[in-house]
């Protein structure tokens, strides 16, 4: 069964255009990054964003993602996809002890629909020192990240909630 016919019934979802999206892309490029994607991420809630986390500088996701997960070790760091309007677009963003959605780039979060990897603080920490670029995998997965063991990057809470498949039905936050 196709993932959006999987996803609750709501007709124009958000959630069901990004799924229709990544898997429409990992059908291009089977093996590579939106396999990789669907592999180890899962769906985050999102709500509004308190005023304190919602200060990044427009464009800089991962920047900024990354410098509020490393200033608050409650969060966890993520990257993946979102879709705030029209166009889903890589992205970073934090989440809550509940998996909550803490986006400190977009303006109303509460808008978006997130599918992401949660990566181990630590993690980040290595690859920020070892390629001095904010952001972990982009579009083009590093050979370090891609080959190696998942329980090395993914951040333990989340890790039992992690690999989303075509034929199943979004975890919810």
């Amino acid at each position: 069964m196709a993932l959006n016919q999987a996803l609750p019934a709501v007709e124009g979802s958000a959630l069901a255009g990004l799924f229709d999206w990544v898997l429409a892309l990992r059908q291009l490029v089977p093996g590579g990054y939106y396999d990789f994607l669907l592999k180890h991420s899962r769906v985050w809630e999102a709500r509004h964003c308190p005023e304190a986390w919602a200060n990044g500088v427009p464009r800089e996701c991962f920047r900024n993602a990354g410098l509020l997960a490393l200033s608050n070790p409650e969060l966890t760091y993520v990257e993946g996809v979102a879709v705030a309007h029209v166009i889903p677009t890589a992205h970073a963003w934090c989440v809550t002890p509940e998996g909550i959605v803490v986006d400190p780039t977009w303006a109303n979060p509460e808008e978006a629909a997130y599918i992401g990897i949660p990566f181990k603080t630590a993690f980040l920490k290595r690859r920020l020192a070892d390629t001095e670029v904010w952001g972990i995998i982009g579009e083009h997965i590093p050979p370090a990240v891609h080959a190696a063991n998942p329980s090395s990057f993914l951040a333990e809470r989340w890790a039992a909630s992690v690999g989303l498949q075509a034929t199943d039905k979004p975890r919810p936050a």
